[in-house]
């Protein structure tokens, strides 16, 4: 049964470029579907051709109409979901790429699988220190935190809004990406104005008031004042017994 799951990954990842986009879309299927279980994941990770395995996975990014895209994002996204895979990532991905490409599915926001796949994967991969920190240095950035926002305001696919607010949430959550979310304007006028809408979800409210929480000037302490009297050196000691 092993020897033939590998042919399967082997030739799924083959297929994923095949001028057929409805035959490259049923390869990545495949291969989201096997990183669905953990051992799946394990699996395509340990491949003899998991160099292959993972660049083609993130060359087949993007927005198609045939669900290639999504597919893709959704098995990067469970394989960045353990330490495993964003450190394989890591060392054998192209990972700028890999980001530059999920943020072009958010931003375009065609398709919500497209952009909720999107976010799991982006999300998944920040957990790792090094991971967060070349995707808040990213130059696309700043207009990924912008889609972010946008996506919060127009779409109304409560699962999508969730996933936008969640990535923010993520991305406030250490002191890089925190301190240039706090000049951002957009971030502070879309999340405080969806605060204002009674209808939002209530999942969605708690990441954005989590975000909120962790964005906001701490509150400078209070000066404080002495209003006793003072006692004078030979006041506040006794003198020693002979």
């Amino acid at each position: 049964m092993q020897p033939l799951l590998d042919e399967i990954i082997e030739l799924s990842t083959d297929l994923l470029n095949n001028q057929n986009i409805w035959v490259s879309s049923n390869a990545a299927l495949v291969l989201a579907r096997i990183s669905i279980e953990d051992v799946g994941c394990e699996k395509l990770l340990n491949h003899a051709l998991a160099r292959k395995i993972l660049n083609e996975l993130i060359n087949s990014l993007g927005n198609d109409n045939a669900g290639r895209g999504m597919n893709c994002a959704f098995a990067i996204g469970r394989l960045c979901d353990n330490e495993l895979g964003r450190m394989t990532i890591l060392k054998i991905a192209n990972i700028k790429k890999l980001i530059e490409s999920l943020s072009s599915m958010i931003e375009k926001n065609l398709d919500n699988g497209c952009t909720k796949n999107s976010c799991f994967a982006l999300s998944c991969l920040s957990a790792n220190s090094k991971a967060y920190e070349i995707i808040v240095e990213h130059a696309c950035f700043i207009g990924l935190l912008n889609a972010l926002c946008n996506l919060l305001v127009q779409v109304k696919d409560v699962e999508t809004q969730w996933f936008a607010a969640m990535l923010l949430r993520i991305f406030s959550s250490k002191p890089s990406g925190c301190l240039k979310m706090k000049t951002l304007g957009i971030i502070w006028k879309t999340l405080n104005e969806l605060l204002n809408n009674k209808d939002l979800y209530n999942d969605v409210r708690e990441e954005i008031e989590s975000t909120i929480d962790i964005l906001k000037p701490v509150d400078k302490p209070q000066t404080l004042r002495a209003t006793g009297s003072f006692f004078s050196n030979t006041s506040s000691f006794s003198e020693p017994y002979y």
